[in-house]
């Protein structure tokens, strides 16, 4: 199953998707998935939580 690397949801048989090549100069790089449909980027924490040692 592929999942859409932006929003994080499936993409069915009946959706079109776009096919990303990353390459990392570290590893073999990889192929991550979009929707080819814009769609809404999943809800994410943007910002750090401070830990004991910060307060």
């Amino acid at each position: 199953m592929r999942r859409c690397a932006y929003c994080g949801d499936p993409i069915t048989a009946e959706e079109d998707y776009k096919p990303i090549s990353v390459d990392v100069a570290t590893g073999a790089g990889g192929t991550v998935f979009w929707h080819a449909r814009p769609c809404k980027r999943a809800e994410r924490q943007t910002y750090p939580v401070p830990s004991r040692r910060d307060t």
